[in-house]
């Protein structure tokens, strides 16, 4: 399986020349354009700020797992923290990283 891009990820938007509209792009920490975003201007703004986010909001779930166990939680919900993790690629299928 191939590895995720590692953040931290960014945007970047790019007016158009000729429609009005424009364009939006995540970054990686190069700068290199990673993927096009599509919908409204408000839309892939709120899309953009979802996807740059997403390495942190990654690793402040694997800490909070890691340092409370989400004993607090229920069953259902430390299932699905422990779930993403894993689809993500951050904890492989033992829950490790």
């Amino acid at each position: 399986m191939t590895d995720h891009t590692q953040g931290p990820l960014d945007y970047v938007t790019v007016p158009a020349r000729a429609s009005g509209g424009g364009h939006v792009y995540i970054i990686d920490s190069k700068g290199r354009k990673i993927a096009a975003l599509w919908g409204s201007a408000e839309e892939k703004i709120a899309n953009a700020e979802l996807w740059a986010s997403a390495p942190d909001l990654q690793e402040a779930l694997a800490l909070t797992i890691h340092e409370t166990g989400l004993g607090w939680c229920s069953p259902a919900t430390r299932e699905m923290a422990n779930r993403a993790l894993v689809e993500s690629g951050f904890f492989d299928q033992d829950g490790g990283n």
